[in-house]
């Protein structure tokens, strides 16, 4: 027995590590993907390829969504052009997702939606939990009414977890391959104060954080779907030698203990240990054995980016308290652990 998975945002960072972890187990994958012949040079052959949502056939088996599309933010100044781009793959789409699978003949168990830490806006120095406020700019204003469509579902018996990311940690891309080379010529810089907070978390942990999210609890009544339960303790287990055992899926998915409720709702993707930024780039300048001495004023960062820039000069000190009260255990929670992980498996550090 296997989990039938519907991913959006498969060829990213996150959705192609998360689609390497589920195919361990055999489990079934569909990624919908705007780009076939891309998706197919990225990720393996046994993952279905679909271009709309319709071509997922209406009565076929589907346990878990799982939610991670969307435009870039960092990669374009937000002219107004980009701000719809980054509105219609967030905002617009979710809700398509959802009339989706309200119309759908068998339901999901649940819908994993992707949000980021931008929901709090420029947090400063206070310490933000699921249950903090925002601040009103434009990074909450997206990532609000990006969740709010996620969360027309809790209404149903479908299950509905967001998941705040923060910055991901890997050598496969992200925002530390865009640090790497300025620090390895010795450009690194400090941006603006370098007091904002940088919420961060190693791309193993944030896998391990979706699978945990996703498990179903040994104790509920199994349904007629095929079930994936990767992170706790399965009664079909024995039947399914494939699957992941739950030992083995303690270490992976960082099951420290039972929680005595399936997670729903938001939750902070976040290690429980976020830095200031130069506190981060103190770590990662002595991670590659290079100094680190200039400053990127304010200034010239809102003269080069415009308001863009914002994401560089704000900062969001967020924790995983939703993921702590769970019993969720983290590989990487510190920085510099993270880091010399991540770079001793890059081929390329030098």
């Amino acid at each position: 027995m296997m989990a039938s998975f519907l991913i959006t945002g498969g060829t990213g960072l996150i959705g192609s590590a998360l689609i390497a972890k589920l195919l361990e187990s055999d489990n079934q994958i569909t990624v919908l993907t705007r780009d076939i012949r891309k998706a197919k040079k990225k990720l393996p052959e046994t993952v279905r390829l679909i271009k709309i949502l319709s071509d997922f056939e209406h009565t076929k088996a589907l346990d878990y969504v799982i939610n991670l599309a969307g435009e870039p933010i960092a990669d374009k100044r937000w002219s107004a052009k980009q701000k719809v781009k980054l509105w219609q793959s967030r905002v617009d789409f979710t809700q398509q997702l959802v009339n989706w699978i309200k119309q759908r003949a068998i339901a999901p168990k649940a819908l994993i939606s992707g949000s980021a830490t931008g929901w709090y806006g420029d947090g400063l120095t206070k310490i933000l939990t699921e249950k903090s406020t925002a601040v009103n700019e434009y990074t909450h204003l997206l990532c609000d009414a990006w969740e709010a469509e996620a969360q027309a579902l809790a209404s149903t018996n479908i299950r509905v977890c967001i998941s705040r990311t923060g910055l991901v940690l890997s050598k496969q891309g992200g925002f530390l391959s865009k640090l790497t080379l300025p620090f390895k010529l010795g450009l690194g810089a400090r941006l603006g104060n370098g007091q904002q907070y940088i919420a961060w978390i190693h791309i193993d942990d944030m896998v391990a954080a979706l699978i945990f999210l996703i498990a179903d609890q040994a104790h509920q009544s199994l349904s007629a779907q095929k079930t994936l339960n990767p992170c706790r303790s399965n009664p079909l287990n024995q039947q399914q030698p494939k699957q992941f055992s739950t030992e083995k899926m303690k270490d992976n998915c960082g099951l420290g203990s039972q929680p005595s409720s399936l997670p729903h709702g938001i939750f902070n993707l976040t290690s429980p240990h976020p830095m200031t930024h130069q506190q981060f780039n103190k770590i990662f300048a002595r991670q590659l054995n290079r100094c680190y001495c200039l400053m990127i004023p304010a200034s010239l960062l809102k003269l080069m980016l415009g308001e863009m820039a914002q994401l560089l000069l704000a900062g969001q000190r967020a924790i995983p308290q939703g993921l702590s009260d769970h019993g969720f255990v983290f590989n990487y929670p510190n920085l510099p652990h993270a880091l010399a992980h991540i770079m001793a498996s890059s081929p390329d550090q030098a």
